[in-house]
């Protein structure tokens, strides 16, 4: 599920890119510090939450193994 998403994050970025190619000529285009900061941001809000719970359900199911 995470390489899904990763992958769809990667597919949706790519056209971002591609269409902010189009509209530089005409200068228009997106600053590449605000497309840099929201990828990043976008990364880690829509995945990093995943990698979070995963870590919680490891843990909680090895204390409960534990006991």
């Amino acid at each position: 599920m995470v390489v899904r998403a990763a992958r769809e994050l990667g597919v949706k970025t790519g056209r971002a890119i591609v269409l902010d190619a189009a509209l530089v000529p005409s200068g228009q285009g997106t600053a590449v510090s605000f497309v840099v900061v929201a990828t990043v941001f976008l990364g880690l809000f829509l995945l990093g939450w995943r990698v979070l719970a995963r870590q919680f359900r490891r843990d909680a199911s090895s204390a409960s193994s534990a006991s």
